[in-house]
Formats: structure tokens, sequence, C-alpha cells
């Protein structure tokens, strides 16, 4: 079953202290979840992306958090409202790397 649920961020508090570790079983499942979906879809992606590394990770991510919008109903143009801008999971690649070098805490 295909699981690709972004919602909340990938890290887990750690009790009161404020500091959080990186859920990397979450991260894991996603990118299975992922890697099935574009394996149906676009096989010489998965392909490509494996035979360069075999520590391949898929991890989707939004800059924006949504598609863009026209600017007005009878517009051409699109783009985003600042205001309405919310990444989702755009740190996550960063801090799975970091996770897995070591420099920060995870949970398996």
């Amino acid at each position: 079953m295909l699981d690709l649920s972004l919602e909340g961020n990938p890290w887990i508090p750690n009790g009161t202290s404020g500091l959080c570790s990186l859920d990397m079983k979450r991260i894991e499942q996603v990118s299975a979840s992922l890697r099935a979906l574009l394996e149906n879809v676009c096989p010489e992606l998965v392909g490509a992306a494996e035979s360069f590394s075999s520590h391949a990770r898929y991890i989707p991510v939004s800059a924006t958090g949504h598609s863009p919008i026209p600017y007005a109903e009878d517009s051409q143009k699109v783009g985003f409202m600042p205001k309405n801008i919310n990444p989702i999971w755009a740190v996550v690649p960063a801090l799975y790397l970091f996770a897995r070098w070591g420099w920060i805490g995870q949970r398996v």
C-alpha cells in the first residue's frame, strides 16, 4: 500500500529538552512507498538513481506546498502568493544526510 503521508514533520521531541531526533523509520517508509510509485510510473528514474548509488532514498519535497495558481480569474499568469507558501519536507533530505553521518540524533 502506498503511504506518502507527509502530515507533520518527521522528527520526534526528546522529552522536555526542546531537542528532537529524526524519525528514520518514517522517512524510510515514505521512501519505499515513493520508490514503488516511481517504479510503476518511471522505472528509468529509479534505475538511474540506483545505478548511481546503492543508498538511494526517495524523499518527496515541496518548496511551496501547492501548485501555482492564476493571479486573477481571467489571467493566463500563474504564480504563488507569498502568504500561502508552506514548504513540505523541504529540509528533510539535508537532515536525513546529517543523521546518516551521525551529526544529529535519530530514532530508528
